[in-house]
Formats: structure tokens, sequence, C-alpha cells
């Protein structure tokens, strides 16, 4: 089984990490004003977020562009006359930083990584979510309380999660963990190692042992523990995959371990009969892993 499209976007983000933060915040940006299903990412020139139906009119999409660009493509209710002819205004005022594309169903517009750009890129996208109509989309206009204030902040948060665990805190773990490795043991490890259809986090090889590790870091270690071990069991045990491990090991991130997780993972570890280990880095420092059995 290959990884899913979720998986393959994850894996994009973290070999493009300066993507990352540019994403985040004009995703984060549209979901303040999204009433609609949960949002995720996935592999698709390269990569791709859709709120609303996808192909379908009343839409937006994200698509961080191969080179240091993001594309907003907002596809409105509105009759295409009325849309082409108010994006040209907004094109005269703000083409000093923001490219638009104006197509027969909607409006392209990129901007590159810059502050100044991101701020224009945001602001063009209020003045368009005001004048038109998206599917489950308020106006922000609409939007009277703070981001920061209760409920609606939770529901933006829960929405945001996937994407701010899986890619930024994921792809940041990643570097700290490559960087322990090296200082205190001395280990110069890969990151995203391929191997036929699949990629591996972290590969390295300590004590005569060639070692894959999978990194996660969710809302909680139960989850780290059943993210990873499957794709752990994927890379080992599926026949497409040709670099078998000596040693499994689950890093998990976001939090500390309680007492049920270290004896689950005890369990698991005993009826799978496999040598897979676990670390896991300390809340409170980051850049330190330590062993969950110790």
């Amino acid at each position: 089984m290959q990884e899913n499209s979720s998986e393959k976007a994850s894996l994009w983000f973290k070999e493009n990490p300066k993507h990352i933060a540019p994403s985040q915040k004009v995703l984060h940006h549209l979901l303040k004003f999204y009433l609609g299903q949960h949002v995720s990412w996935r592999k698709d020139s390269p990569v791709k977020a859709v709120l609303g139906g996808n192909g379908s009119s009343g839409r937006i999409s994200i698509t961080p562009q191969k080179t240091e660009n993001i594309r907003l493509r907002f596809v409105p209710l509105d009759p295409i006359e009325h849309v082409t002819s108010f994006a040209k205004e907004l094109e005269s005022e703000h083409k000093t930083y923001l490219n638009f594309n104006l197509e027969d169903e909607g409006i392209n517009i990129t901007s590159n990584f810059n502050d100044e750009a991101i701020i224009r890129l945001l602001l063009v996208t209020d003045i368009i979510l005001n004048k038109f109509e998206f599917t489950d989309f308020v106006k922000p206009t609409s939007i009277k309380t703070s981001i920061d204030d209760g409920e609606q902040a939770q529901i933006i948060q829960r929405k945001v999660d996937t994407f701010q665990n899986i890619l930024l805190n994921e792809a940041a773990m990643e570097r700290r963990f490559i960087n322990w490795l090296k200082t205190e043991h001395n280990i110069d490890a890969t990151s995203q190692d391929s191997d036929g259809p699949f990629r591996r986090d972290v590969a390295y090889r300590l004590d005569g042992y060639n070692t894959i590790a999978e990194l996660k870091y969710t809302n909680s270690v139960r989850e780290n523990i059943e993210q990873a071990l499957g794709q752990l069991l994927r890379y080992q045990l599926h026949p497409a995959a040709n670099k078998h491990a000596d040693r499994l090991l689950i890093v998990s991130g976001g939090k500390a371990p309680n007492e049920d997780d270290i004896e689950w993972f005890k369990r698991l570890k005993k009826v799978l009969n496999l040598n897979i280990g676990m670390l896991y880095e300390d809340p409170t420092t980051n850049g330190k892993f330590e062993d969950i059995e110790k």
C-alpha cells in the first residue's frame, strides 16, 4: 500500500520547508470564515487544499507553487462577468505585489513569500469574500468576535490542527531529531529516505543496527503510536519495500507519555514480537529525546 494523498502532501512540505509558514498563514486565515467540512492538504501539482467542493463553483483553493510562491484560486457562485470586471479593479490596485490571472470560471492570484505581499493577499481575500458568494463561507464583516476568543477559536483550531501538527510540527521535529542524533551519537542520518514507493522519515545505523524512525506529532501520544506503527509495519513488511531494517523506532512529539501510553506500547511490542523502540521529545525542552521504557 502506497502513501495516500495527504501523506504525500506532508512529504512535499517536509522537502520544501520554506512553504510551510506562508501556506499555514493563508489556510488559517481562510478557516476563520469557512464553515464547511474538515480541510486537509493533498498531493496535486504539487500540493493543494480545497475549501468547498473540489471542481465545483463556490470553492477556494490554495496551491503552493514549486517556486517560492503561493496561489489562491477563487471560483465564486456569482456570474463570471461580474467577477471579471471586479477582479480587474483589484489588479490595478494591487498588481505591484500580486499577480492576477483571470480565467473562464474564476480568479487566480499569486503571491511571493514577502511579508507585504502576503498581507496584500489576505486583504484581497477578505475583499473578494465580502463581494462574492462562496460555498460554506461567511463574510469577513460578519465575524464579530476575535478568532482568539471562545468557541470560534476552538473550531478554527480543530480545523487547522492536521496541517499544523503534521506539516509544521513534524517537519521541525524531524530537523531537531537529526541534529540530536548527530550531537548525541555522532550519527549522520538520512531524512526522507526512499525505498521503492515509500519515503521513510529518518534512516540511520547505530550499534550495527539499520534503523527506521517514523516521527509523529499529533494531539496525543496514543495517536502518535497508532499512526507511526502502521507506517513502520508498511516499510518493514510490504512486498514493495526493499530496505528492511533491523530496528524500528517511533519518535513521538507534542506531549510526554503517561502510564497508559507506556503500558500500551509495551503490550504492542510484546504482541508484535518485533525489535521496536520508542522515543519521545521532552515537551519542555525541544530537541531532547527520551526513551519511553527508561
